[in-house]
């Protein structure tokens, strides 16, 4: 896997906003007529704010 040198900072700012971006897609701003695709495009951005996560706790236990 390749070594970002990366600040716990842009893992949050990172994670912030694909949950932004999932909750917009609930919320049905994105996708209006569309449920399923609707849920699909929020889930993974859910998924991917929660790696994002796991990135941020990653790093902030190697620095202590």
């Amino acid at each position: 896997m390749a070594k970002w040198n990366m600040k716990p900072e842009h893992y949050m700012i990172a994670m912030i906003v694909s949950f932004v971006i999932a909750a917009i897609s609930f919320s049905g701003v994105i996708l209006k007529n569309d449920v399923v695709g609707r849920l699909i495009f929020g889930f993974v951005w859910v998924i991917v704010g929660i790696g994002w996560l796991g990135q941020y706790f990653n790093l902030k236990n190697k620095e202590k």
